[in-house]
């Protein structure tokens, strides 16, 4: 039997005193992301994009959407109110953002980070993206199916986010590496 004796060290350790290693080790940790395929949150990012759809009065029929592609959503909502006018920022304002504390003291649109409808914080930035269409002429049809876009960065964020150095470290922090970054 042979014993042999090696250096142990922390990612911080290695950062410091081995760069080269800490790279490989972070290369590693980006390739394992993105061999696995998997987009973290992909869940609750859609499940706050149907939550505002819904929220609007809309039901989401059909729809594809992934990072770093062009995507589609199909969105079933009446454009105009019963009335027969059409629903646009004073609608908006009225029937959805005032009642679920959107709004400030004024009446004005505020995204204070309610995350009302999920608890996932992309339901206030989607539905800020509902109403900055829209303020912009979109009738709610089309601005709720321009959510796809904003689902889809979100999607890109949080894979970036995953295959990320701090997201390594959060992982890793605890593991032991030798000083040509093999994990011990």
């Amino acid at each position: 039997m042979k014993v042999e004796t090696r250096n142990l060290y922390t990612l911080a350790e290695l950062r410091e005193q081995y760069p080269d290693a800490y790279a490989k080790v972070l290369r590693r940790w980006e390739e394992d992301a993105y061999a696995s395929g998997e987009i973290p949150w992909v869940d609750e990012t859609m499940d706050s994009a149907k939550a505002v759809i819904e929220a609007c009065g809309g039901t989401l029929r059909d729809y594809y959407v992934g990072p770093w592609a062009q995507g589609h959503f199909r969105v079933e909502v009446e454009d105009d109110d019963d009335r027969g006018r059409r629903k646009g920022r004073d609608w908006l304002r009225r029937e959805v953002l005032k009642p679920n504390g959107y709004t400030d003291r004024r009446g004005r649109a505020t995204f204070p980070g309610l995350c009302r409808w999920t608890g996932y914080c992309a339901d206030d930035g989607f539905l800020e993206a509902v109403w900055r269409d829209v303020c912009r002429g979109a009738t709610l049809t089309e601005a709720l199916e321009g959510l796809e876009s904003d689902v889809r960065h979100e999607m890109e964020a949080n894979f970036e986010q995953a295959t990320s150095e701090e997201s390594m470290e959060a992982n890793w922090g605890d593991a032991w590496f030798t000083e040509d970054g093999t994990m011990a």
